[in-house]
């Protein structure tokens, strides 16, 4: 079950952070279009930055890419120091990034211990897309998931395999 869990939890966050990943390149270059080309890596990310933070349209977008979900408590894009420049929650933007487990971590975690996370609310969970070169991702997208609201996903699965379970001790 927690195998389900962790398929489960990687299908959504590739798909939420896809989204966010088309709908931040779009937003990016639309709002390019009125600067001057940067003429050094550093400058980009100045500029970038200068454009995800404050933005009330990118906000709106990312708020309703949330509204989407069940299971996403909050949408992140990062600086490479983790500061949140733009979040579908505004409290977050120009904040240090809380320390979130990212799927990939939890991923190693036994089913056993997945389970237990799961169904005691434990942490909160995040899929993590770095965007820029591998090696040194410029921004990051964070999708943030709530073992709480998985927990309410997963439940009527949960009861019917124990159901089953019990069935075939009989």
């Amino acid at each position: 079950t927690g195998e389900v869990a962790l398929a489960w939890y990687s299908n959504v966050s590739k798909e939420n952070g896809l989204n966010v990943q088309t709908v931040l390149v779009q937003h990016l270059e639309f709002e390019a279009a009125s600067l001057p080309p940067a003429l050094t890596p550093e400058e980009a990310q100045q500029q970038w930055t200068g454009m995800l933070e404050q933005n009330d349209r990118l906000q709106g977008l990312l708020k309703d890419m949330l509204a989407a979900s069940r299971t996403v408590v909050e949408i992140q894009i990062t600086d490479e120091k983790g500061r949140v420049l733009a979040s579908s929650d505004p409290a977050s933007a120009g904040r240090q990034a809380s320390r979130v487990i990212s799927l990939r971590e939890w991923g190693g975690a036994t089913p056993w211990r997945q389970l237990a996370d799961v169904f005691r609310g434990r942490e909160d969970l995040a899929a993590v897309l770095p965007l820029g070169s591998e090696n040194e991702p410029l921004l990051t997208i964070r999708v943030v998931f709530s073992t709480v609201l998985l927990r309410n996903t997963l439940r009527p699965l949960v009861e019917r395999l124990a159901g089953a379970f019990s069935l075939s001790l009989l």
